[in-house]
Parts: structure tokens; C-alpha cells; sequence
């Protein structure tokens, strides 16, 4: 399936009833997404998924500032050193990444990943992606701080 197909499938409007997530915005060809995350510390991050080449690429996912877009530190979820594993939250050093083999900037960080093609083995790339930043959020043991 193609990107809309996904977007209007019901695993993705199961997670907006769930209250999990939410689109905010699609744009640019349809093939930039703004995602609203919603944490259980009724926090709410936006997350900008760049997903040219859908279903062939990873999709390259950043938090970015819910006003003007821009991915800046702040705007990231923080946690402790598990969800440090695999959201890379501090400023400087190639960090404001999600350091995962489905994500386009995890796989720049880790090139043999690449040969995983990881992201094809989901029949639901988009829900895959949001249900891994999902999981990260919701589950306690991924090291995510509530504020």
C-alpha cells in the first residue's frame, strides 16, 4: 500500500481513537506529515516524517517545534539513558536523531543497517514508525520522563 492508503487505514485511526496520535498537517506533495504524539503526562510532541520514497526508504522522522516547525532540542521528548538508546535528544555531537534501523537518520548514524531493510518488513510502514515512537512514550520500561 502507498502512503494515503495508510494514512486512511484503520490501524492509523485506531491510534488517533486511542488518543496515541494525530495528523496535523500534510504537505509538500503529500509526502511530509506533521504528527501530533501524545504522551500519558498529557505532554504532546510534533513530529515532522519525511516520507519521499515510502515503502523503498525509511521514513526520516525529527521532533520539531509545534509553532514554527523547526527542530530545535526543546522539542524533543526526553528520558533516561534506556530512551537515550534510541532517541538522541541532546544537542550537539549528530544528535536530534531517532536512533532506530527504521529511520533514515538512525541509518546515517548505523550505515549497515541499511541492508536490513527493516522498514519493508512491515505491511504498514507509517504504523510501524508511529507505533515505535508510541511504545517509546507509553511503555515505562523505554526510559521516557514524565514531567
Amino acid at each position: 500500500m502507498g502512503l494515503s492508503e495508510d494514512i486512511n487505514s484503520a490501524e492509523f485511526q485506531h491510534g488517533v481513537t486511542q488518543g496515541f496520535w494525530e495528523l496535523v498537517l500534510q504537505e509538500r506533495d503529500k509526502d511530509l506529515l506533521y504528527v501530533r504524539l501524545h504522551a500519558p503526562d498529557e505532554r504532546n510532541y510534533m513530529v515532522r516524517l519525511q516520507c519521499d520514497m515510502y515503502g523503498t526508504q525509511p521514513i526520516d522522522g525529527r521532533f520539531v517545534d509545534p509553532v514554527n516547525l523547526l527542530c530545535v532540542a526543546s522539542a524533543w521528548p526526553q528520558g533516561n539513558s534506556m530512551f537515550e538508546q534510541w532517541i538522541k535528544f541532546k544537542e550537539g555531537n549528530g544528535n536530534l536523531f531517532i536512533c532506530w534501523d527504521q529511520d533514515r537518520g538512525g541509518i546515517a548514524q548505523h550505515p549497515d543497517w541499511h541492508a536490513r531493510s527493516a522498514w519493508k518488513k512491515s505491511s504498514n510502514q507509517l504504523i510501524s514508525y508511529l507505533d515505535f515512537l508510541r511504545q517509546l512514550l507509553w511503555l515505562p520500561a523505554r526510559g521516557y520522563t514524565h514531567q
